[in-house]
Parts: structure tokens; C-alpha cells; sequence
């Protein structure tokens, strides 16, 4: 609860931020990128007013609180499950979309259904459906397709490169929800040496937020620091 209350006493009520010089009216990517982080301290109504005000900050958009809300939810509830089985992740994933799709709009939960409908990978096809671009409508239900047609974090993410358009702004979403479901390391889950080559975890480390979420000893590796958080 006192992590809660920081994030809660750091974030500006959205009624207050509607006039924010860098707010965009956009229902864009960028705008979930707040909501794996908050999946990790908050749940139920806390975790659905911490996500609305954090994007709405920068992206004052219905869609965009919406997408961004489906996604916490998600991540939440992966959190909450701990390390699947190889073989139940894929299904697992399209159980939590069928549950959270209600929070989207109408729109939304069409288009996501349409994700749903697809029987084996065809990204390309997705991608001309769907659209490339980072708008939530169409990157949202392209991920979904992603991740429930390909095994391992690895493989997601290279089919989301290979797909074009947006694949940095689709990667929030798609990062998050295969790292939590695939873990770290094996076949399958986020490989350790792509951990290992990085310098950001150190970067993060000297802000406010990193230490909050990776810890500040030294000694640690990147490796160990994103091990330590995905067994819990």
C-alpha cells in the first residue's frame, strides 16, 4: 500500500492535466506503455484510475484509457497466474482477452474479435486488416493475433518486425505480455543474452522509478534483476 500511495500521490487527477503543453489528443501505442508497471502494484479499481490518469497525462483519448486499461488487466491477471506451462500460455492469453475485451468500446471488442477468429499465423493478412500504423484500433488486435499464433518471446517478436508499420509501438504490448508469459531464458522465454548486451538496466537504475522497480545493488545483473521479477 505505500508503493500505491507514492504512484497514486506522484500521478495528477485527470481532471487536472487536461490542459498538460504535452498532451495529445491521439489513441496511439506509446500511451500503454504506463500500464505493465502499474499491473505490477495496483489491481481492480485502484489499477483502472491509476492507468486513466497516467495516460491521460499524454494521450487524453477514450480509446486510449480504454486500450490501456484491457491491457493493465491483462498483465495483471499474467502476474498473477506466475510461469505457465509452455503448452497452456497460448490458450491461457485468449482466455484473459475474452474475459477483459468488455473494457473496450465497441469498436474495440469487434475488432479484437476479429483477432480472436484466426485459426493459424498470417500476419501479413492481420496487417492489411488491421492496419500498420500505431493507432490502438489497429496495432491492439494485430498483437493479439501475434502472441496467440506464435510460441515464445523471441518468435513474437520477430514476427512483429517482419509484420512493418509500427512494430516499436505494437512491441509495448507485445514485449510485455510474451515476457510474462514466456519468462526468461530456455527456448522460449526473453533470451539472456539479449539482457545481458543491454546498458539500460543500469540507466534505469539511477531514476526514481527504476530503483523502485529493478533495486539499486550494484551487483546485480541485468539477467538476475529481470529473473528475480518474472518467478514472482
Amino acid at each position: 500500500m505505500v508503493i500505491l500511495a507514492r504512484i497514486a500521490s506522484e500521478t495528477a487527477p485527470a481532471a487536472r492535466i487536461t490542459s498538460s503543453p504535452v498532451m495529445t489528443p491521439a489513441a496511439q501505442m506509446p500511451a500503454l506503455s504506463r500500464s505493465a508497471v502499474l499491473a505490477h502494484f495496483a489491481a481492480g479499481d485502484m489499477l483502472d484510475q491509476l492507468v486513466e490518469e497516467a495516460v491521460r497525462m499524454t494521450n487524453n483519448n477514450h480509446d486510449a484509457v480504454a486500450y490501456s486499461r484491457f491491457f493493465a488487466h491483462l498483465m495483471r491477471d499474467l502476474y498473477e497466474a506466475g510461469r505457465l506451462q509452455l503448452s497452456a500460455a497460448r490458450d491461457a492469453l485468449r482466455s484473459l482477452v475474452e474475459r477483459h475485451r468488455d473494457r473496450l468500446g465497441n469498436r474495440g471488442r469487434a475488432l479484437v474479435d476479429e483477432a480472436l477468429s484466426y485459426h493459424t499465423l498470417d500476419y501479413r493478412g492481420a496487417t492489411r486488416q488491421f492496419g500498420a500504423a500505431c493507432h490502438v484500433d489497429m496495432a491492439g488486435p494485430l498483437v493479439i493475433h501475434i502472441l496467440l499464433h506464435t510460441e515464445g518471446f523471441r518468435e513474437a517478436n520477430r514476427v512483429n518486425i517482419l509484420a512493418s508499420g509500427d512494430n516499436c509501438g505494437r512491441a509495448v504490448m507485445l514485449g510485455a505480455i510474451a515476457g510474462a508469459l514466456y519468462g526468461v531464458g530456455g527456448e522460449h522465454g526473453i533470451p539472456e543474452q539479449w539482457i545481458e548486451r543491454t546498458t539500460l538496466l543500469e540507466r534505469l537504475r539511477g531514476t526514481d522509478g527504476g530503483r523502485l522497480l529493478l533495486g539499486s545493488v550494484p551487483a546485480e545483473t541485468g539477467r538476475e534483476a529481470i529473473a528475480s521479477r518474472s518467478s514472482r
